[in-house]
């Protein structure tokens, strides 16, 4: 695809995410035990032959900008060219005041570059599995200035958090309105409703012409889905609606498409991983998830006494010790030590130790804690608060990243 200039927005906080993103940006995040939540969009344009890639960071951005140089960096014999940017503050002292904004600020990268037709705009923190080459013969085929990435949810999740779109019978784009509190249904569909997946394919020249007249303005949010598109969609343009459902990955036959921005949101997309058949398959040789190589041991289990050891439905990574503890829909980071313990709906990130005799129930552990004997966590909520845990709303705990147990 060496007409595409692939964006890839990573600057966002994600503040709903409380106490995971005190210290990183969200793609930075850990997940599914052995990834980074940018693993899969940075993996998602690899496989789909995408190999331009400029990712904009900008909070909390060094983890982020050193996981991305260590283990997504270029190699331009192979043609594979990975741009980490940061703001520049080229138009003035502003930094990236919204999606659209941190794209116009770096429009001249698509020139510097190499000669490019098309802008490819990418969400660097939802997880999923999809052919983005797919997306890009749609949008050739339909002549398209604007191509939006979409799915039907129901109508309750959609409020609040999504873009909501509606089309014609041709699936081009008609109506376009960002996170409305009451978003409109599918016609002869009650209850449905058409959302934003947040990543875009764009003619490159009609695209710089809208953000340039976006930047200038000062009724603006800067953003794609609250200014761009209903500006282009009111403009008449050929914008138009793909649909991830059509999309077709091989060795997967389901579709599976999360954005992790809650805590309960996130816990949940980690917990999908650990059913007996989930939708989104890890172990896909056909489209892999890639992720940094590790030299770590195999994990250990350890029954001594044979008391506990056991369990159901858990992921457990490499250089992991587990010793007489049980284990249920939890996931373990590398480097993980468990002795005599009880964990259950929980995820546990890297060089974590939990002492002997401890209890955990719908718990996040942030890496490199160790936490000593005899602690139970999620058990009681008020504790929890009274130790200065993070507890969402969700009732979810978190223990943060650097936390110490007195």
């Amino acid at each position: 695809m060496k007409k595409v200039y692939v964006f890839v927005l990573c600057g966002g906080r994600g503040a709903r995410l409380g106490a995971l993103t005190d210290t990183r940006a969200k793609p930075a995040v850990p997940f599914g035990g052995k990834y980074r939540i940018v693993d899969f969009v940075m993996s998602n344009l690899f496989n789909s032959g995408f190999h331009t890639i400029g990712v904009l960071v900008q909070y909390r951005s060094q983890l982020l900008m050193d996981y991305l140089s260590n283990n997504w960096s270029s190699v331009p014999r192979m043609g594979f060219n990975v741009y980490t940017i940061p703001p520049q503050q080229v138009f003035g002292e502003e930094w990236y005041r919204g999606t659209a904004d941190a794209v116009y600020q770096n429009i001249d990268m698509v020139r510097e570059h190499g000669s490019f037709d098309t802008v490819c705009i990418m969400s660097g923190d939802h997880i999923t599995a999809i052919d983005l080459s797919q997306m890009y013969e749609y949008h050739k085929e339909h002549e398209s200035v604007f191509t939006v990435c979409a799915m039907s949810v129901p109508s309750s999740e959609a409020s609040g958090r999504f873009g909501v779109i509606e089309v014609d019978s041709d699936s081009r784009i008609v109506g376009f309105e960002e996170k409305p509190e009451f978003p409109k249904e599918i016609p002869g569909k009650p209850g449905v409703s058409y959302i934003s997946l947040g990543n875009y394919f764009a003619d490159f020249h009609r695209l710089s012409s809208y953000l340039g007249k976006d930047a200038n303005a000062t009724d603006t949010y800067h953003d794609f889905g609250k200014d761009i598109i209903p500006q282009m969609v009111r403009a008449g343009e050929a914008v138009f609606a793909y649909d991830y459902r059509d999309n077709c990955i091989p060795g997967q036959k389901e579709h599976y498409w999360r954005d992790v921005g809650t805590v309960l949101s996130y816990l949940e997309a980690n917990m999908d991983l650990v059913q007996y058949k989930p939708q989104i398959n890890l172990y896909n040789e056909e489209w892999p998830i890639w992720t940094p190589v590790d030299n770590l041991p195999g994990a250990k289990f350890v029954r001594p006494h044979h008391q506990l050891g056991s369990g159901e439905r858990f992921i457990v990574s490499g250089g992991c010790i587990v010793e007489d503890s049980y284990l249920c829909e939890t996931i373990l980071g590398r480097n993980v030590r468990v002795y005599g313990s009880k964990v259950r709906q929980s995820v546990i990130c890297a060089d974590v130790n939990i002492g002997e005799d401890c209890s955990f129930s719908r718990v996040i552990v942030d890496e490199g804690v160790h936490i000593p004997p005899k602690t139970k966590i999620g058990c009681d909520i008020e504790h929890d608060k009274a130790r200065r845990l993070f507890v969402d709303d969700s009732g979810i705990v978190i223990v943060p990243q650097g936390y110490v147990f007195k």
